[in-house]
């Protein structure tokens, strides 16, 4: 069998072109690495319509009312009645 060897040229390497290409990605990588840090960063607002739950809650004051008036109605009706 024949073989046939075939040999490389080795391409030569432009280093100017090479830096350039280096550092404009560097440039870029840093850019958007700045920029996802400065998004991570941000203070974020809290939406009082969110229900989150991890907060305490609040005491709801008109079911107090509504119990307070209904079982005072209720007092006042039973005792009249006896």
């Amino acid at each position: 069998m024949l073989s046939l060897k075939i040999s490389k040229a080795s391409l030569g390497i432009n280093n100017t072109i090479y830096d350039y290409c280096k550092r404009s990605t560097q440039e870029s990588v840093k850019k958007i690495t700045e920029k996802y840090n400065l998004e991570r960063n941000k203070p974020k607002f809290n939406n009082p319509l969110d229900d989150d739950g991890n907060k305490k809650p609040e005491l709801n004051l008109y079911s107090f009312w509504v119990f307070l008036s209904i079982s005072t109605i209720g007092y006042y009706l039973y005792k009249r009645l006896h």
